[in-house]
């Protein structure tokens, strides 16, 4: 029986190692070219479950004070779930324009014609930017705390130069001590390493979960007018 699986020629073989090594080359490479889907698979798959286990905790140790879809507590605590925390900029896109003509109105190149046709633009941009401020104000009036449409990133408040996850992470862990100074309760240091009760990998799950809010560039007035308390900035109690 032995015998009947060696193959007597070398021809033979060479050929059926040759097949085996091409066989053998054919799999990995559609092992390689198919690695990419399955870890973006498995990185989806593992971020749901982060997030299903962050909308627990958030529920159990947070909603009390941010709200149950983190919309904020009137004077109790500023909303996460909040286009002024994820720095949606609704007057990006006026300004971004504003300042692409402007470059072309001041390029020695553009004709007269073309000026004339740039200043109208422009003022007419201008218009509509500040309307749309007043609409804004008109909505976050009404609001407690503080929101500036000029000034719509959360993070560029704080002169935060890291990401915005960091940022929750970093919250999370060490918590904000000063807080009580002028909200009714203390945001709590919740990682256990500085006295909390949640694990690393809890704060981590936590932290997905408030990122999960950001809708990118699909933030609207509405979800605006949703939030029930923006952030109280600090006043610099020092006389000047």
């Amino acid at each position: 029986m032995l015998q009947r699986l060696i193959f007597e020629r070398i021809e033979q073989r060479v050929l059926v190692g040759t097949v085996a090594f091409l066989a053998s080359m054919a799999l990995v490479g559609w092992l390689a070219i198919n690695e990419g889907g399955r870890m973006a698979t498995f990185e989806e798959q593992y971020t749901a479950r982060s997030i299903e286990r962050g909308a627990t905790l958030f529920a159990v140790n947070c909603s009390e004070c941010h709200g149950p879809n983190g919309l904020g507590g009137a004077g109790v605590a500023p909303a996460l779930n909040s286009p002024y925390l994820f720095g949606y900029d609704y007057l990006g896109v006026y300004d971004r324009e504003l300042v692409s003509l402007e470059q072309e109105r001041n390029n020695s190149a553009t004709t007269a014609e073309r000026v004339t046709e740039i200043d109208a633009r422009m003022q007419e941009l201008q218009n509509e930017r500040q309307n749309l401020i007043n609409q804004i104000n008109t909505i976050v009036e009404a609001k407690p705390g503080g929101y500036d449409p000029e000034k719509a990133s959360r993070l560029d408040d704080l002169a935060w130069a890291g990401s915005l996850r960091a940022f929750v992470l970093t919250t999370l862990i060490h918590g904000r001590p000063v807080s009580a100074n002028y909200w009714p309760r203390q945001m709590s240091a919740w990682s256990q390493t500085a006295g909390g009760p949640l694990r690393m990998d809890q704060l981590e799950d936590l932290t997905t979960y408030i990122l999960n809010w950001d809708k990118g560039d699909n933030w609207t007035l509405d979800d605006l007018a949703a939030v029930n308390q923006f952030p109280i900035k600090p006043v610099d109690p020092s006389p000047v």
